[in-house]
């Protein structure tokens, strides 16, 4: 549910048409209990700004997401996605 959202929200049409091959990013963000995001952050990058900025802005663009279940314990999930391209 949380993939399919963000999917849906990824452009990669903005991504600089001028690359090609495989293109790969991972992010990291929290989702707290309210469903708000923070923390979007690069933890490995593609080496192509316009690719990691477009994956960055899928996930500030899916927000808010559904509140944690009252059963998970933490303040906050963390996640980590990896987004994949190739031209």
């Amino acid at each position: 549910m949380i993939s399919d959202k963000i999917t849906a929200n990824w452009f990669q049409s903005l991504v600089d048409p001028g690359v090609g091959g495989l293109l790969q990013t991972q992010v990291y963000f929290r989702i707290y209990r309210n469903g708000q995001i923070s923390d979007v952050k690069i933890d490995v990058s593609s080496g192509v700004e316009s690719f990691d900025l477009s994956a960055r802005r899928a996930i500030e663009a899916s927000k808010p997401f559904a509140p944690l279940p009252n059963e998970y314990d933490g303040q906050y999930l963390g996640i980590t996605l990896v987004f994949e391209h190739a031209k």
